[in-house]
C-alpha cells in the first residue's frame, strides 16, 4: 500500500507540471529535404502549388473544417487533430520528449485548416468541437481514436460519448 501511495504521487506530481508547447518542439525536417512539417502538410493538402526551393509562393486549399477555399498560405494554420495541450493534459506529460516531439510532428495527427478555425477549435476535444464540414467529421472523429489508440492516450469521458454516439454512421 505505502508503494502504491508513492507512484501515485510521482504519478500525480508529474501530470500537475504545466502545459509547455516548448515541449512538443517545433516543425521539425524529418527527411532533410529542406521542408519542415508545416510544409510538407501544406504541400500534401493543396490543390494546387508553387514553390520556389523550399519556399511556397501561392497555393490552393480547401479547408477540411470549413470546406472554404483558401488561397493565401499565411491564412493557414496546421492544426494538431488530437490538441498537444489535451495530450499532455491526458496522459502525455509522462511521454520522453523524443515521443512528443514525433507527435506534434506526426502527420496523421495534423491538417491544414484556416487559421481562423484552427485559433477558436484551440484545444478543446471532441465534445467541445467539431468541423463544421458534416462530411469531413467522420473522418476526423476517427483519427481521434486511431491517435489515441496508438499513442496510448486516455480520451475523457464526454469525447469518448461522441466517439461512440458517432460509431454507427462513421464505421471507424
Amino acid at each position: 500500500m505505502k508503494y502504491l501511495l508513492l507512484a501515485l504521487a510521482i504519478v500525480s506530481s508529474s501530470v500537475s507540471a504545466e502545459y509547455k508547447r516548448s515541449d512538443f518542439g517545433g516543425w521539425i525536417d524529418a527527411d532533410s529535404n529542406c521542408k519542415d512539417t508545416r510544409v510538407e502538410v501544406l504541400h500534401r493538402d493543396a490543390i494546387e502549388i508553387t514553390k520556389e526551393n523550399c519556399t511556397i509562393v501561392s497555393g490552393k486549399w480547401i479547408d477540411k473544417y470549413t470546406g472554404i477555399v483558401i488561397t493565401d498560405s499565411n491564412k493557414m494554420d496546421i492544426d494538431h487533430v488530437i490538441p498537444l495541450k489535451y495530450a499532455y493534459e491526458q496522459g502525455a506529460s509522462l511521454w520522453p520528449r523524443a515521443t512528443k516531439v514525433a507527435f506534434a510532428n506526426d502527420f496523421n495527427n495534423l491538417v491544414s485548416v484556416s487559421s481562423h478555425i484552427n485559433r477558436s477549435k484551440g484545444s478543446k476535444g471532441l465534445s467541445q468541437f467539431l468541423p463544421p464540414d458534416q462530411l469531413y467529421r467522420c473522418i476526423y472523429i476517427s483519427k481521434w481514436v486511431k491517435l489515441s489508440e496508438q499513442y496510448k492516450i486516455t480520451l475523457k469521458d464526454s469525447d469518448l460519448k461522441i466517439i461512440t454516439s458517432y460509431r454507427p454512421t462513421c464505421h471507424y
